[in-house]
């Protein structure tokens, strides 16, 4: 961890990132067509003004009986209709997606997050939630210190000590929600996003399939996965002193069992199996006469796609 403010007397302790994101109900794709297919037709009442709903969430790095997953958390404001509509009768409260100010962010902190912490996270001595800079996070920087040093037993355990850190000016990608959280995730709400109509039932709708999706979002492999990548970001960064002249680290191997050279000679041990097996095939004698290395130099286009095809077909009668 960053902080090493840690007591020798902790010994369960948990990370938790959390950030805003705003969730579109329509979002631009490219889609391949065949001759004769018709593109699907989506009405909706302005190109520029498409609904969206914004949400709070909240995950951490498995370990245990914790699967990552704390909550999401809709941003939303409590108004009440004026005069009838097709939507709301006169008098009628209905929700309307925001943006977060400090006393929102404060009282969803309260009432939603800390209460889902405790109740996941029984029985750890502490846990560190991470947040961005931004003003609606700072406003009320020691009500929140303060709420999370509250400690209180459920079923006979403690709750967990909360504390409050900010990540670092101007780094986002030492979130683990900026870095690939929620671009994947907004992958997979945009798979059913059309089946939603525009306006005040469908936006409902949608917030419910977000919900559902991000607690059916992934293994907690996966999860895992996400915060190693995470790992290898940090380390990149303080290779370069710090600064945001760093590369992100591509081709990131999370299984690492084996070195480069096993694995490479892994892959070359198959080769030849395969190609020893292609030479004892019955079939094989009357396509390569002459030995399979000075023959495959031999080989025009054509023939290189009968030996794949081969190499391919022995490959899967090996795996069966």
């Amino acid at each position: 961890m960053r902080h090493d403010n840690l007591r020798d007397d902790w010994k369960k302790v948990a990370w938790i990132d959390i950030d805003e994101k705003w969730f579109y109900m329509r979002t631009r794709k490219k889609k391949k067509l065949h001759n004769g297919q018709k593109k699907s037709k989506t009405a909706i009442k302005s190109k520029r003004f498409i609904d969206k709903a914004m949400g709070l969430c909240a995950v951490g790095r498995p370990q245990g009986d914790f699967d990552g997953i704390i909550g999401i958390y809709r941003c939303s404001e409590k108004w009440q209709a004026e005069r009838n509509s097709k939507f709301h009768a006169r008098g009628e409260w209905y929700e309307v997606d925001c943006e977060v100010n400090g006393e929102m962010f404060r009282r969803m902190v309260q009432t939603k997050l800390i209460s889902d912490i405790k109740r996941k996270l029984l029985g750890y001595d502490c846990v560190y939630v991470q947040m961005d800079g931004a003003r609606a996070h700072v406003k009320f920087w020691e009500d929140l210190v303060e709420l999370g040093a509250r400690r209180r037993q459920i079923d006979g355990q403690k709750t967990p000590i909360i504390r409050f850190v900010k990540q670092p000016a101007n780094s986002p990608d030492t979130n683990l929600l900026d870095l690939c959280f929620f671009r994947s995730l907004a992958k997979l709400v945009s798979k059913k996003e059309r089946k939603f109509k525009q306006g005040y039932e469908g936006k409902e709708s949608f917030w419910k399939h977000v919900v559902q999706t991000f607690h059916d979002y992934h293994a907690e492999r996966t999860m895992d996965r996400c915060w190693r990548t995470k790992s290898a970001v940090v380390q990149s960064i303080l290779d370069a002193q710090g600064t945001n002249d760093y590369e992100l680290p591509h081709g990131y191997r999370v299984e690492t069992n084996c070195s480069r050279t096993q694995r490479r000679f892994e892959r070359r041990r198959r080769v030849v199996g395969a190609h020893a097996e292609l030479r004892r095939c019955p079939w094989s004698h009357s396509l390569f006469s002459a030995p399979l290395s000075a023959s495959i130099k031999k080989f025009k286009k054509s023939q290189y796609r009968v030996f794949f095809v081969l190499f391919n077909t022995v490959m899967i009668h090996k795996s069966i």
